[in-house]
C-alpha cells in the first residue's frame, strides 16, 4: 500500500509541473474570473466598402453571438467625412445589439492612420481604470491609406509597436493585396496580419478567423505549476 501511495505522489507531481509556458494559459486569456478581453474593432466606412455592408453587418452579429460573456465590445467606424464614429463602446458581449445599416452609414476616403492613432489613444485612456484586462484590437479595410490629417505612418507605426510591447494583440484584416500591404508598412507582424478577397466570402472569414482565436484560447489546457 505504501508503494502505490508514493507512485501516486510522483505521478501527481509529474502532471502538475509537466505543462511548459507554450501550453499553459492562464485565467486572463482562457477566459477564468481574473481578467476578461475587451474586443476593439475598427472597421473601415469608406464608400469602396460598399458592396461589402451586408456581408460585415451579419460577420459582426454572428462574432458577437461567439464571445465569451466575460468579454466587452468596443467598435468604431472610420471615414474622411465624419471621422471616427464610436458605434459601441465597452458593451458587455451579451448586451451588444445587432449592427445595422443605420449603425454602418459609409462615408468617403480612408484616413486609416488617424483612425488607428485615434482609436489606440482612446482604448489607451479607457484602460488605465481596467488594468485586468486583456486587448485584442482589430483592423479591417478594404483600402490603402488616402486622407489623414493628423498622424503620419510613423507616428502609427509607433504606437502600434508601444502597444504590442505592452501586450495588446493586435490584427490587420486586409480585403485585398493593398489593404494588406498596408499592415506590413504599419510593422504590424506577418503572422497578425491576413489578406482575405474583397468579396462576401472574404468578409465571412475575416469574422470567422476572429472568432476561432476564442474558440481556440477557451480550450487550451490551464495546467496547476506543482509547488514542493
Amino acid at each position: 500500500m505504501r508503494t502505490k501511495t508514493t507512485l501516486f505522489t510522483v505521478l501527481l507531481a509529474f502532471t502538475l509541473t509537466s505543462c511548459g509556458s507554450s501550453t499553459c494559459q492562464d485565467d486572463s486569456i482562457a477566459g477564468g474570473a481574473e481578467s476578461s478581453r475587451h474586443v476593439v474593432i475598427l472597421l473601415d466606412k469608406s464608400a469602396s466598402m460598399d458592396y461589402l455592408v451586408d456581408g460585415v453587418l451579419e460577420g459582426f452579429n454572428n462574432l458577437v453571438d461567439q464571445l465569451p460573456d466575460s468579454s466587452y465590445v468596443t467598435l468604431l467606424g472610420f471615414e474622411s467625412i465624419y471621422g471616427l464614429d464610436n458605434i459601441f463602446d465597452h458593451v458587455p458581449a451579451r448586451d451588444v445589439p445587432d449592427l445595422t445599416i443605420s449603425d454602418n452609414t459609409l462615408g468617403d476616403g480612408t484616413p486609416l492612420y488617424d483612425a488607428i492613432s485615434g482609436t489606440i489613444n482612446q482604448i489607451e485612456i479607457e484602460a488605465i481604470t481596467r488594468t485586468s484586462e486583456k486587448i485584442l484590437f482589430v483592423i479591417i479595410s478594404d483600402g490603402l491609406e488616402n486622407s489623414s490629417v493628423r498622424y503620419s505612418l510613423a507616428e502609427t507605426r509607433q504606437a502600434i509597436k508601444e502597444k504590442t510591447s505592452n501586450g495588446w494583440d493586435i490584427r490587420f484584416y486586409g480585403l485585398g493585396a493593398d489593404a494588406a500591404s498596408e499592415a506590413a508598412n504599419l510593422g504590424i507582424p506577418i503572422a497578425d496580419q491576413s489578406s482575405f478577397a474583397p468579396s462576401q466570402a472574404g468578409v465571412d472569414k475575416v469574422f470567422d478567423d476572429i472568432a476561432s482565436s476564442f474558440t481556440q484560447s477557451q480550450t487550451k489546457t490551464k495546467c496547476v505549476r506543482f509547488i514542493p
